[in-house]
Formats: structure tokens, sequence, C-alpha cells
């Protein structure tokens, strides 16, 4: 084994995954699997790798979440968005509120704060409304969780009140019974 090149042992995790992504076709008991395998094999194998390791640890955190596995979720969140390709903002908006949502499940709410600042930057970055309003609602959640200040959740409401359309009602709802 150690003869073997570290470009050696990525293309070994590139046939592994192949093989698994042949015989198990993204299974959900197989997604973590997958994940770890394509994740391995994407540093020195290219961008078509890096998409597949992308798609399945995102998978896997979803499956993950869905059978309230919230701490390895969050670690596959996490993950995922060390693969975001630069300038990908709208892959790495919902990994962000994924992950900020998924903390706050695990109890995280250091993290899932962090995770909802960043999202916040990026909507206002990006002149998107909605992801501002859920970054407001998951930071206020979080603030409240975590027993902190609700000085900054209640500014965040405010800014995503006036930035959202009152023609979506349920949205500006929310937002008003969080402040």
């Amino acid at each position: 084994l150690r003869e073997i090149e570290a470009s050696g042992f990525q293309v070994l995790h590139q046939r592994i995954a192949l093989t698994l992504e042949r015989l198990h076709g993204g299974q959900p008991d197989w997604l973590a699997a997958l994940a770890y395998h394509f994740q391995a094999a994407r540093a020195a194998l290219g961008t078509p790798v890096a998409a597949k390791a992308l798609e399945y640890t995102t998978r896997a955190g979803q499956h993950a979440e869905a059978t309230l596995a919230h701490e390895e979720a969050g670690r596959l969140y996490e993950s995922a968005l060390q693969l975001v390709e630069p300038g990908n903002d709208a892959a790495r908006c919902a990994l962000l509120l994924a992950a900020g949502e998924i903390h706050i499940k695990a109890g995280d709410h250091e993290a899932a704060i962090e995770r909802f600042n960043e999202v916040a930057q990026l909507a206002r970055r990006q002149h998107d409304p909605a992801s501002l309003a859920r970054a407001a609602l998951g930071y206020e959640t979080a603030a409240w969780r975590g027993s902190g200040s609700g000085v900054v959740a209640a500014a965040l409401l405010k800014e995503a009140i006036a930035a959202n359309s009152p023609l979506d009602s349920v949205l500006r709802a929310r937002l008003l019974a969080a402040l």
C-alpha cells in the first residue's frame, strides 16, 4: 500500500465509487459510501467526479436528516459545502440553509447562527429576498434556542420583512410572528 501514490488511491476510490454506483444505483443506504469514495477520488480526477461527490454528499446528508441522524447530516452538509464550485451561489445557499437548519436540530446553535449569517450575506449580494427571509427565520430560531441575544435576529427579521413583497402573505406572517 505504501507504494501506491496518492493519485493511485484516488483512481481506486473512483473505481470503487463507480462500482457501487452501478451495483446500488444510489440506494439510500449506500449514499454515504458513494459520497466518501467520490470525495476521495475528486482531487486528481476533475470536475465530473467533483460533481458526483457533491451530489452524493448532499443526498447522503438528506438521507441522514430523514433518518433523524442530525449530527451525521450536519457533517455531510458541511462536507458538501467544501465541494461547491466558486460562483455556484444557488447550490451554496441551499446547502448553507440545510446546514443551518440541521445544526438547530442537532443542538449546535452557534454553528447554525454562523451558517444563517452566511446565507444572509449571500442573499444580500444576490438580491434574494426569499433566502434572506429563511436566513432571518433560522437565525432567530437558533438564537432563541441557544439563549442568545435577540438584537441581531430582530434586525435581520426587519430587513427580511422590508425586502420581501407584502404579497407573499405566508412568508410575511412567519417573519412578523418571529419578530
